[in-house]
């Protein structure tokens, strides 16, 4: 398994113990340059996640994983340099939760002039 995923499912089991299809996850991804070396992806993504107020837990090979100081969602943004996407996934009890930190980082990256992708985030639960 890759490293990100490995972080990700790391990311879930950490998440407080719930009840059997308790969860929810919201996703968008933004577009980037073409070919933007990794280490110019990783500083766009964790720019965009410190403006939203959230604290890095660390970096990977191809993400960055951050949280709000409460703990209750986890948020991963991972780089995709060839095609030019930076992929955000949050993860919490449910889309109650996760949404709004979703658009918190959609409302940083817009500011930092940003294009996004055609459609806005994309919310599943």
């Amino acid at each position: 398994m890759r490293t990100a995923t490995l972080a990700a499912l790391a990311g879930l089991l950490a998440l407080p113990a719930l009840p059997a299809g308790a969860y929810g996850v919201s996703q968008v991804h933004f577009s980037i340059q073409a070919n933007t070396p990794m280490p110019a992806c990783h500083q766009r993504a964790r720019d965009v996640l410190e403006r939203s107020g959230f604290r890095i837990l660390g970096t990977g090979t191809s993400s960055i994983g951050a949280e709000p100081t409460d703990g209750t969602t986890l948020i991963t943004a991972y780089c995709v340099p060839g095609p030019g996407v930076v992929v955000v996934t949050v993860a919490g009890e449910n889309t109650a939760a996760t949404a709004p930190v979703l658009e918190r980082i959609r409302e940083a990256w817009q500011g930092a002039s940003a294009p996004t992708a055609p459609g806005g985030p994309r919310v599943t639960k």
